[in-house]
C-alpha cells in the first residue's frame, strides 16, 4: 500500500505544505524490479519536474527523492545513505535532486576500512543534512573520505571537518568530490584547470601505432591504487592465464612511463578516493583523471622511465600469487615495501603538476597511518 502524505497528515499538508524535518536510515538494495521502476518513474516524473537522470533500482535512491518531496519549501533532511550516491555516475538524479530542492547541504562521508561507521555494517556512507529552498547555486558542505577507527569511532562526530566547495561540488556530473580541508580544494581546484586527460593520451593511439599496454587494478577498498607496465598473470590449474581484475588501456610509447607511474602514485590515490565510489577503479575514473600540461610533459617526461621501471623492479620483488579462489591464484603486490619509490614518483608528479609545497607534504603523508601498517 503506497504512502500517501497529504491524505495521512491533512493537517500538515494544508496548513504547512509538508514535514519541517525528515529523519531516517532506508532500505538499500538493488530490490525495484522493472514494474516497480515504471510506476516509480511515472511518480516521480510529475513530482519532480524538470529532474534529470534515470530512476535507480537501489531502493534508497527513489525514497530520498519521495522524502524530498514530503518536505516543506523551508523542511530539513537527515539521511544515511550509500555513499555512492553521491560519487556514482548511477546517482546523477539523487543529486540533480540535492542541487535543485535543496539550498545548503552537510555531506559527510565514512568508508568502511580500518573500521565500517556502523559496528558490523561494511557499507560505505553518506551522512547528507540537507535544508530545502530554491536558490541558483546551493552552499554546499563536503568532508573528505573519513577512515573510522575503534578509538576514533567515539569521538568522530565531534572532530568532522568540513569545507564549503559549492560551485566545485557540481562541476563534474558524475560525482560531488569528498574535500575536506583547504588543501584538497586548492589540489582540486588546480587539477581541474587542466585541458587534458588521460583520455586525452589514449586518443593519440588512433593516429599513433606506437602504442604501449598499461594494466590498472579494480582491487576493492584498498589503501593503494595498482597499474603495471606489463601483462599481469595467474595460474588456474597449473597453467598461466591473464589475472582477474586487471584491465588495460592503450597509452603513446612515450607516455606509458608516464601513465604507470602517475596511477601508482599517492597523488592519484588521493584523486581516486576523492572522486570515486572508492570500491571500484573504473575505466572511467582513470581516463579522466587530469594530466599536467603536454608541454610540461615534453620537457620532463623522460624522467618517469626510470622510476617506473625502479617501481615495477620493486613490485616484482614484492609479489606473490594467492590462491583466493580453488584453483586459482592471482598476482599480490606488497606495495607499502615499496612506498619510497612512490614518494620518489609523486615527487616528480607534483612538480610536473605545479603543485605548492605544502601540497606535495599533504600528498606524500595522506592516509600514512593506514597505508604504512
Amino acid at each position: 500500500m503506497s504512502f500517501d502524505g497529504a491524505l495521512e497528515f491533512p493537517l500538515i499538508f494544508t496548513n504547512y505544505q509538508g514535514f519541517d524535518c525528515v529523519i531516517g536510515n532506508p532500505p538499500y538494495g538493488n530490490v525495484v524490479d522493472e514494474l516497480t521502476n515504471k510506476f516509480l518513474e511515472s511518480i516521480l516524473t510529475q513530482r519532480s519536474r524538470g529532474i534529470k537522470g534515470s530512476i535507480p533500482s537501489n531502493i534508497f535512491a527513489p525514497m530520498l527523492e519521495i522524502i524530498s518531496n514530503l518536505l516543506n519549501h523551508q523542511g530539513c533532511l537527515g539521511y544515511v545513505i550509500p555513499n555512492s550516491s553521491v560519487c556514482s555516475p548511477a546517482y546523477i538524479r539523487i543529486r540533480n535532486i540535492l542541487k535543485n530542492k535543496f539550498k545548503k547541504m552537510n555531506i559527510s562521508n565514512f568508508s568502511i576500512r580500518p573500521q565500517p561507521l556502523f559496528p558490523g555494517v561494511m557499507q560505505r556512507v553518506a551522512i547528507i543534512n540537507a535544508k530545502r529552498g530554491s536558490i541558483h547555486k546551493p552552499i554546499v558542505y563536503t568532508t573528505r573520505y573519513i577512515r573510522p577507527t575503534a578509538e576514533t569511532r567515539p569521538i568522530l562526530f565531534k572532530n568532522i571537518e568540513y569545507s564549503e566547495i559549492n560551485d566545485l561540488a557540481w562541476l563534474r556530473e558524475g560525482f560531488i568530490p569528498k574535500l575536506g580541508s583547504e588543501i584538497d580544494i586548492q589540489i582540486y581546484s588546480r587539477i581541474m584547470s587542466s585541458t587534458n586527460n588521460i583520455r586525452s593520451l589514449c586518443e593519440m593511439t588512433k593516429i599513433n601505432n606506437s602504442s604501449k599496454k598499461v594494466y590498472y587494478h579494480d582491487s576493492g577498498e584498498s589503501y593503494w591504487t595498482k597499474a603495471l607496465g606489463f601483462k599481469p598473470v595467474g595460474i588456474r590449474a597449473g597453467k598461466e592465464v591473464s589475472a582477474s581484475q586487471w584491465f588495460g588501456i592503450s597509452i603513446p610509447m612515450k607516455y606509458s612511463d608516464f601513465v604507470v607511474c602517475l596511477l601508482n602514485s599517492g597523488f592519484f590515490y588521493w584523486y581516486w578516493l576523492t572522486t570515486s565510489d572508492c570500491r571500484h577503479l573504473t575505466n572511467l575514473t582513470v581516463l579522466d583523471c587530469p594530466i599536467p600540461e603536454m608541454g610540461t610533459l615534453e620537457e620532463i617526461g623522460y624522467k618517469f622511465e626510470q622510476l617506473s621501471k625502479e617501481l615495477m623492479s620493486c613490485y616484482n620483488k614484492n609479489t606473490k600469487l594467492v590462491e583466493k579462489r580453488s584453483n586459482y591464484a592471482s598476482p599480490e603486490i606488497t606495495v607499502r615495501n615499496c612506498k619510497n619509490k612512490i614518494d620518489q614518483i609523486d615527487i616528480l608528479i607534483c612538480e610536473a603538476y605545479g603543485f605548492e609545497r605544502e601540497w606535495l607534504d599533504y600528498i606524500l603523508s595522506y592516509d600514512d597511518q593506514f597505508r604504512n601498517r
